[in-house]
């Protein structure tokens, strides 16, 4: 099964935190909370029912929506704890044209999703691609260090 994750920055502290994400539409308080996976597996998210309405209560950390990001379902190729998220940064050398004049090319490019390929993509190439050539995620897009 698929692993649907999200990541975000905190709003009270800036630190990063991972789990499952609660986008609150605009009538309640138009912001995003992303629930730790330990909080949900100790049962702190439940639903009750208030006015004959039911509704989610949830406990977690409210985040910046810009810095919301979904776990790919990929990893490094060569280091598989490393997962890729979007807005990561990816670094990998294209090589191309005739093995006598083989020319190399170092791609680095945000992972975003490409809504007309229904695929994340590095640069206009796959995120596969980058990542079976090699890539490496050298940073995010909203950290202070970018490369």
């Amino acid at each position: 099964m698929k692993e649907i994750k999200f990541r975000g920055k905190r709003k009270d502290n800036g630190e990063w935190v991972y789990g499952y994400l609660v986008s609150y539409c605009e009538l309640i308080d138009d912001k995003m909370v992303i629930i730790p996976d330990k909080w949900i597996k100790d049962e702190a998210c439940f639903w009750e029912a208030k006015n004959g309405a039911t509704r989610i209560e949830t406990y977690g950390y409210e985040v910046h929506p810009d810095t919301v990001g979904q776990y790919t379902g990929k990893t490094e190729k060569y280091f598989k704890d490393i997962k890729v998220w979007e807005g990561d940064i990816i670094e990998f050398v294209k090589e191309y044209g005739f093995v006598e004049a083989l020319q190399k090319r170092t791609i680095k490019d945000a992972v975003i999703f490409d809504d007309d390929t229904a695929q994340y993509t590095v640069g206009g190439y796959t995120l596969n691609h980058a990542l079976n050539e090699g890539g490496k995620v050298i940073g995010n897009i909203h950290t202070e260090n970018k490369q």
